[in-house]
């Protein structure tokens, strides 16, 4: 206990009438900033112990709301039993309109894979267009350190599930090639991050986009083979359909058209 007392009154911590970051019930909008500022303050000064981390946040908080949030069983507890994750969670259930923001912004997510699924190789302008609209969504939700609705694990399967298979297996090489000395030691489950995946979807479709272009103009300028089996190069890609006439045949049609001959 000795050791709790001495970490409940640490120095580092911010004082409640000097730093200390406020919160009252009144502004439930605030409630998940808030306690990402709990836990940055909480990391800096090394506080390890729950019941430390409940009680300095009852004491941010104002007077009518820490009488309320009192009440809460995760906020009874001893200093042994104390679980500062538990009390979040039990907190911002109490505030449901907290994390609205946050499950409105997961549902429009899914739309936004649903709405572009599934994207081929060749739709380079619908993947970019997909891109934006998903990092523009996602970044909410992995910014997000209080019980977050994603985790990037979760965010690359879905992001993924917007693409067609072969093109997202090509695109997961790709990456595996550029991260490779970054991947030791990370999970198999969660292997890329969300930025650098998405990245390397981008380079595999300009690559593409490249390839296609130059196998059009190598078709269009290929040689063309006429009725007496000759190539004639043909840079424009113009098929002339016009019959192929000999000497003798060219000379009757002159003399018809002379009206030496009938």
């Amino acid at each position: 206990m000795a050791q709790v007392k001495v970490m409940l009154n640490n120095s580092s911590l911010p004082k409640k009438t000097k730093t200390a970051p406020s919160w009252k019930c009144e502004e439930p909008e605030q409630l998940v900033p808030w306690l990402d500022d709990l836990d940055a303050i909480f990391e800096t000064a090394n506080i390890t112990n729950d019941w430390v981390k409940i009680q300095k946040a009852l004491e941010w908080m104002e007077y009518t709301t820490k009488n309320e949030i009192s009440r809460l069983e995760s906020a009874k507890k001893s200093h042994l039993e104390a679980n500062w994750e538990e009390f979040k969670k039990e907190l911002t259930t109490c505030f449901p309109e907290a994390v609205a923001d946050y499950e409105g912004s997961r549902d429009k997510l899914e739309r936004i894979v649903l709405k572009y699924k599934l994207i081929p190789a060749d739709g380079l302008d619908k993947a970019l267009a997909f891109n934006r609209a998903f990092k523009i969504k996602v970044q909410k939700l992995l910014s997000a350190k209080l019980n977050p609705l994603i985790s990037n694990a979760e965010a690359v399967k879905l992001y993924a599930m917007a693409f067609e298979k072969r093109l997202m297996c090509e695109a997961l090489s790709e990456a595996r090639r550029v991260c490779m000395p970054d991947l030791h030691g990370q999970r198999r489950d969660d292997v890329f991050k969300l930025d650098k995946l998405i990245q390397a979807v981008e380079s595999v479709m300009y690559a593409g986009a490249v390839l296609y272009m130059l196998e059009d103009e190598e078709f269009e300028t290929a040689p063309q083979n006429n009725k007496r089996g000759r190539q004639v190069f043909n840079p424009k890609g113009v098929i002339n359909t016009a019959p192929t006439v000999g000497p003798i045949l060219q000379q009757h049609v002159v003399k018809q058209e002379d009206g030496s001959e009938a």
